[in-house]
């Protein structure tokens, strides 16, 4: 009976030491990544192909742990051991299912059994945030977070694209399960600690972010918004931000588009001269008494004709003013590149310091074309962000939560 034990013992430090604690472990076709105890990646690709590059979510592919433990079972399964959890799969070529896969848990003092097809229950769950307030009067559902009395959370990162050389690109078909189990018990603040060190640490926003600011829809005239100010000065009251609504551009010139709401001037990029014959006189007032500036913005139907770029614009495409209007294509680097030189930079050389991205079009455009499952809000959020930062500025964005991985919080984030 000794020597047997022995022997156990002997494969036993063998196959740990053959594992060594390489991280991320790969199993055959499956790769596990221990980021913190809490949190683990967990992979399914064929012949191997992992995902390195990171996506809009997991920003951060460096981030890993050595605080954990591998083994083996006389029947073949491989047990990743932390503190948190322990999981349980058995390489038989595969995808994570009910017979190869499971996870067990620590909530409290007891071990809990997680599998493959559970979701966090609405009650359960302490909530997340919404997309939009829009139509809202009254108590509203909120999508799930990550934190759970369950002690656990799931984000499903599957088929999500990936980020190459600053853009988008669809997953190799190779890629077929990529997701991040969470195991916290009522560790929240280890949860959210462990989301940052994937998703990354957000940002100190920009300090007039954090003052008051000021937004209504009604169409101002130049002279109002001075009044507006003049009367903020008076009751010695700040104002640190001005948003202008969509009553700043041109919307009864627009003649082709979609539109949104019967309207197809919601989309512009002109000035109402009407109502800001000097925008540049305004902005820069604005500025001189250090009030930040932002525009609102409806991207869906692009640059058209009537607008005081247009020819600007197409030439940078190849095309003249005589071809088609391109449709809006953001899945597109070099239409998104004409589009913020021609849409949004001639504002910003006025003053301009960033834009209300005021995306309303899901019923019409819910996906950017060509690349699959990524929405124009979570993608449009992250380009809008980006595009903040040149000039080594802080990124700044007002717009709505896209999803986990969105540069943003709850009707707007400031990253």
């Amino acid at each position: 009976m000794k020597k047997y034990t022995l022997l156990l013992l002997l494969f036993t430090a063998c196959f740990n030491a053959s594992f060594g604690q390489n991280n991320p472990i790969v199993l055959g076709n499956a790769r596990f990544t221990v980021i913190t105890p809490e949190l683990v990646r967990m992979e399914y690709a064929e012949d191997a192909e992992f995902i390195n590059e990171p996506t809009l979510f997991a920003i951060n592919r460096v981030a890993t742990c050595d605080d954990f433990k591998l083994s083996t079972s006389s029947k073949g399964w491989t047990q990743i051991s932390t503190s948190r959890m322990r999981i349980e799969y058995l390489n038989d070529g595969f995808p994570f299912g009910q017979c190869n896969f499971r996870i067990f848990y620590k909530k409290g003092k007891e071990e809990k059994r997680f599998m493959i097809y559970q979701e966090n229950s609405k009650e359960s769950n302490l909530g997340g945030t919404v997309q939009t307030l829009d139509g809202e009067n009254g108590r509203i559902e909120l999508d799930n977070g990550i934190l759970s009395h369950d002690g656990w959370f799931v984000i499903n990162d599957d088929y999500k694209p990936i980020l190459k050389n600053g853009w988008i690109e669809n997953r190799p078909k190779s890629s077929v399960m990529d997701r991040y189990f969470f195991a916290y018990d009522k560790d929240y603040k280890a949860a959210l600690k462990s989301l940052t060190a994937i998703s990354g640490e957000v940002p100190l926003p920009r300090k007039s972010a954090l003052g008051a600011w000021y937004c209504r829809w009604w169409d101002y005239s130049e002279d109002e918004y001075r009044q507006i100010v003049k009367e903020y000065k008076e009751h010695d009251f700040p104002l640190d931000i001005m948003v202008f609504d969509m009553g700043w551009h041109t919307q009864k010139d627009a003649v082709e588009g979609t539109g949104h709401a019967g309207n197809r001037g919601w989309t512009g990029y002109s000035w109402n001269k009407d109502l800001f014959p000097n925008p540049d006189k305004l902005i820069k007032e604005f500025n001189d008494d250090n009030i930040q500036f932002a525009l609102n913005d409806h991207p869906h139907d692009g640059i058209r004709t009537h607008e005081t770029t247009y020819k600007e614009f197409m030439n940078s495409l190849g095309k003249s003013v005589i071809d088609r209007t391109p449709l809006f294509d953001a899945g597109d680097s070099v239409y998104m590149n004409s589009f913020f030189k021609y849409a949004l930079e001639p504002h910003e050389k006025i003053g301009v310091d960033f834009w209300w991205l005021d995306w309303q079009q899901n019923y019409l455009y819910p996906y950017v074309r060509g690349i699959h499952g990524l929405t124009h809000l979570e993608w449009l959020n992250h380009l809008y962000f980006k595009h903040s930062q040149k000039d080594n500025k802080r990124g700044m964005n007002y717009s709505r939560w896209s999803g986990f991985g969105s540069p943003w919080n709850t009707r707007f984030r400031l990253q």
